[in-house]
């Protein structure tokens, strides 16, 4: 790259999704090419004091491709592209990627030395870190990504991860609970008296993602008689904190303490504060945003838990013995402790969207009807040009409900468990 001899402040401009951006020419590259550095934020004024401060470190000469360390990058690169590339769940695992593994192994080294040894370094890094072998390509991949938006920028030529293989890990096969076990933890637990029994209920029937029912309101709960639905249009999810606008915190001050905080939330993302780093997003895609018909002894259960439990300031379906949202890590322990109550395998919460989806498919339901239950937007190229009705969702969920033989409210079936 050529660098400009003399480096000018650049313009910032509105991009359609509202977010404000601004670009500084440094260079061109061997074709003639414009080379840019970009900012951007959510307001104009904090754009320009980002225009400003990349500003001053390219005149330092911090910012040229040869004195910028991969420290340097990838902390731009997490307050910029990462975060209209991520969701707020993704964002906050890249953050964590790069904060434990990237940036202490690399992160000393300028972009221009990064190649094929040091992409090795890291692989090897995260395993003496006695991480698995997938979480290995998972960071591989975080990385490759960082330095590809690198090339995009002009700053590097190549991504050094393309000189390396991606690192092998050995898939694990999909687990699902059979029809007996998920009958016998809705049982067990209910019975048990679980405070969170129909939490459980509720996964194992409909399948949605971990956020979906923690987020779960009141009034998105409608169980008219013959008719009831819940919409799963929003989802709970635990976001990081960032330093607010104003903030004067000092270098190595972690933004949970900074007094002027806020949620790292992406652009283009519908929200409301729930408590602490908790929020409710509502998902980009609209298949993610879909009504769902509830089966009949999902709907007496669920009518009883919501009569029985007092309500909370956010409106939440299910909240803590504190009153307070369920954060996804500890449903995932009181999962864990369900199953094991029940004497069942462990497994991950995610599992029981696998076990509705498997035992819809074992009883006949079709997979383009499973896939708007569960809310995927594909299941494969075809299945975009099917359409698939309420009516269909509520037969496909009531012969669900059937194949499990669960009377309603389920207090009078024998447990074969």
């Amino acid at each position: 790259m050529k660098p400009v001899k003399d480096l000018k402040l650049g313009s910032v401009y509105q991009t359609k999704s509202g977010r404000w951006r601004a670009a500084i020419t440094v260079g061109w590259d061997g074709k003639g090419r414009q080379v840019r550095r970009t900012v951007s934020a959510k307001t104009e004024p904090e754009c320009i004091r980002r225009r400003n401060e990349l500003y001053l470190q390219l005149k330092q000469g911090e910012g040229t491709p040869q004195k910028m360390t991969v420290e340097t990058f990838t902390a731009r690169w997490l307050s910029s592209t990462a975060v209209e590339k991520y969701s707020p769940n993704s964002l906050r695992n890249v953050k964590g990627h790069c904060r434990n593994y990237i940036i202490p192994t690399l992160g000393q080294y300028a972009l221009k030395d990064v190649g094929a040894d040091e992409v090795r370094e890291l692989d090897q890094s995260v395993r003496n870190a006695g991480c698995s072998d997938r979480t290995v390509q998972i960071i591989h991949s975080t990385f490759s990504t960082c330095m590809a938006d690198a090339v995009r920028r002009g700053l590097i030529e190549i991504n050094p991860c393309s000189r390396v293989d991606r690192p092998r890990a050995v898939s694990r096969p999909r687990t699902a609970l059979t029809a007996d076990q998920a009958r016998h933890l809705i049982l067990h637990s209910s019975r048990g008296g679980d405070p969170l029994a129909s939490l459980w209920a509720a996964y194992l029937f409909l399948g949605p993602r971990k956020g979906e029912l923690l987020g779960l309101t009141r009034d998105r709960v409608s169980l008219v008689s013959g008719m009831a639905q819940i919409d799963l249009s929003w989802a709970a999810s635990s976001v990081p904190w960032e330093h607010g606008r104003g903030c004067k915190c000092g270098g190595g001050v972690g933004a949970q303490w900074c007094p002027v905080k806020r949620h790292a939330v992406p652009p283009g993302y519908e929200w409301e504060e729930l408590n602490g780093s908790m929020i409710l997003a509502r998902p980009k895609t609209f298949k993610s945003r879909r009504i769902v018909p509830v089966p009949s002894p999902l709907d007496e259960v669920l009518r009883r838990h919501i009569a029985a439990t007092p309500s909370n300031e956010w409106g939440l379906v299910w909240v803590s013995e504190k009153r307070l949202p369920i954060r996804p890590e500890r449903a995932l322990i009181r999962w864990k402790a369900a199953l094991r109550d029940a004497g069942l395998p462990i497994v991950d919460l995610h599992t029981a969207r696998h076990t509705a989806a498997s035992l819809l498919r074992e009883c006949g339901v079709g997979p383009e009807v499973i896939a708007s239950i569960l809310g995927h937007s594909k299941v494969d190229t075809t299945f975009n040009y099917v359409h698939v009705n309420a009516a269909q969702a509520q037969r496909a969920l009531a012969d669900y409900s059937s194949f499990l033989g669960l009377p309603s409210g389920y207090s009078e079936a024998p447990d074969k468990g």
